[in-house]
């Protein structure tokens, strides 16, 4: 958990995002698997691709040896956004 946190301070200083996090349980061990929660606010007319964009996918990444991510991303439905008659697949708002 203490990785997480450090990777939202590291990304709370983008004038486009609000970051929160909540995990599944309160306390972890070593071996444990820890289901973490990240909700993203972006402001008016910004946005995040699909971590599944073929454009440019939005990436998660720890920077710790200690935390890794097991298993595949999961987003909720992405919008479509028309850039110049591409349709590229965004998240907006929450």
């Amino acid at each position: 958990m203490l990785a997480l946190l450090a990777l939202l301070a590291q990304i709370g200083d983008d004038p486009v995002t609000l970051l929160s996090a909540t995990a599944d349980k309160a306390r972890a061990k070593a071996g444990d698997t820890v289901r973490v929660t990240v909700k993203v606010s972006i402001v008016e007319h910004k946005h995040l691709y699909s971590v599944k964009s073929n454009t440019a996918p939005t990436e998660i990444k720890l920077s710790t040896p200690n935390v890794q991510i097991e298993g595949a991303l999961e987003e909720p439905a992405p919008k479509p956004f028309d850039f110049f008659g591409e349709k590229l697949m965004v998240h907006e708002g929450e």
